[in-house]
């Protein structure tokens, strides 16, 4: 589906192409709904909110644009969202299972960029020192060292955001699922966004 969303992005699509985005669009949608039909009553969830509207081909190719309703904007549950006992009640311990796995990677990639981010304002800062001369380009340069430690703490937070649904999914699940691929590393730890950032001596890596 993502590879038809990126031709109808990229330009004006065909109407086959648009025919096919409809159809993948329907059968997500029917697929969510059903998802949401069963995690209803094993869980109490809230059903995501109904789509009635149907897609408009001829609408789509005017404005060039996804629509503004449909299954891309629905909410789907997801087992880091539930407590350990609905989790194994609803038979979800092998999505959760997957969505930890996925986690534990996407907290690597996360992590790094945290690093990255940190070099790069590491690098302005030298920069400040040896090239900013007079009033303006000292305010210029301090304004990019605060942009630039605003989104690093940033990606840590979503980092430690992350780094909690890994913790609560490894809690939840069976002492027959816990294993090497389902133990949160250690190496993967929280980050303190008032120490871990402010190092005493920024140099770029």
């Amino acid at each position: 589906m993502d590879h038809y969303i990126k031709q109808f992005r990229d330009g004006r699509p065909s109407h086959d192409r648009l025919t096919v985005l409809s159809a993948s669009r329907e059968s997500l949608h029917g697929r969510i709904k059903a998802w949401s039909k069963g995690a209803q009553g094993a869980l109490g969830l809230e059903p995501p909110e109904a789509v009635e509207e149907e897609v408009d081909l001829e609408e789509d190719l005017a404005e060039v644009a996804l629509p503004q309703h449909g299954p891309e904007l629905m909410c789907l549950g997801l087992p880091s969202a539930l407590s350990s006992e609905a989790v194994l009640e609803a038979g979800m311990v092998s999505h959760a299972v997957s969505e930890l796995k996925l986690r534990i990677g996407h907290a690597y990639d996360l992590l790094s960029s945290v690093r990255m981010s940190v070099r790069k304002r590491a690098a302005l800062i030298q920069e400040k020192d040896w090239n900013a001369r007079g009033t303006k380009d000292n305010l210029q340069s301090q304004e990019a060292i605060r942009t630039a430690h605003s989104h690093t703490v940033f990606l840590a937070d979503s980092y430690n955001a992350n780094l909690k649904k890994i913790e609560h999914l490894a809690a939840s699940l069976p002492v027959a699922m816990q294993g090497p691929d389902t133990t949160p590393p250690q190496a993967l730890r929280v980050i303190d966004t008032r120490k871990d950032l402010q190092l005493p001596s920024l140099k770029a890596a």
